[in-house]
């Protein structure tokens, strides 16, 4: 990948867009999940910079309206300040281990929650978002996989009750899916498809012996793929 992030639409390739001098609601949130998109399918590399320019064009705002709306993703650990732009978040793989760990046992503990709370979980909504894990996967979609990827753990960690637990493991979960598509972006996601849809339906069948086997499976293919 080149060094610089580079947006689709080049500035200077296309006509200017009206910049505001702050952003509604709907836009801050378009641009927090399109540059957290960006970073966690290595579309943005590992050590590469976002111009401030580039995103302000992007989304049509002032520059001065950017840095709230990344200070999540610094306070997450995945930019880094650099002058007036940003710094995509090098991967070191070795402290990325330990993490495996406490996403193991955090995981755990909300696929048990969620095993035992069923009766919160929309079960049309989350076999629609297994089906679509299965059919980004079988063409190689890795982009649509990691975006219904999110969709469900959200719904399972809406089932399982425990709000603050959910949070942490879902921080966790970013920097990893990082890892995890900057190693093997074009590689097999029938693999991890399976694992989901395992630990799924152990969870749709209020099995939480199965929610944990199935957190320890899906662990061990990640240790062994990054």
């Amino acid at each position: 990948m080149a060094d610089d992030f580079k947006s689709g639409m080049e500035r200077g390739s296309q006509p200017c867009r009206p910049a505001s001098a702050g952003l509604t609601a709907e836009k801050h949130e378009a641009m927090r999940l399109g540059l957290t998109e960006d970073i966690e399918l290595a579309r943005a590399a590992p050590g590469s910079i976002l111009h401030a320019d580039k995103i302000a064009w992007q989304y049509g705002a002032a520059q001065e309206a950017l840095p709230p709306v990344i200070a999540e993703l610094e306070s997450r650990g995945l930019l880094r300040r650099e002058g007036a732009n940003w710094r995509v978040a090098p991967i070191d793989r070795e402290a990325l281990l330990p993490k495996l760990e406490v996403r193991f046992a955090l995981e755990q503990e909300v696929a048990e929650a969620a095993a035992g709370n069923v009766s919160a979980i929309n079960r049309q909504e989350v076999a629609m978002l297994v089906g679509n894990l299965r059919r980004a996967a079988l063409v190689g979609d890795i982009d649509g996989y990691m975006r219904s990827d999110r969709l469900l753990e959200k719904a399972l960690a809406a089932a399982s009750g425990i709000p603050e637990t959910a949070a942490k493991l879902s921080g966790i979960k970013s920097e990893l899916r990082r890892a995890w598509c900057a190693q093997n972006r074009l590689g097999d996601l029938s693999v991890p498809a399976d694992l989901s849809g395992a630990l799924v339906d152990a969870i749709l069948n209020e099995d939480a012996k199965g929610a944990r086997e199935a957190v320890s499976r899906f662990v061990e293919y990640l240790r062994q793929s990054m």
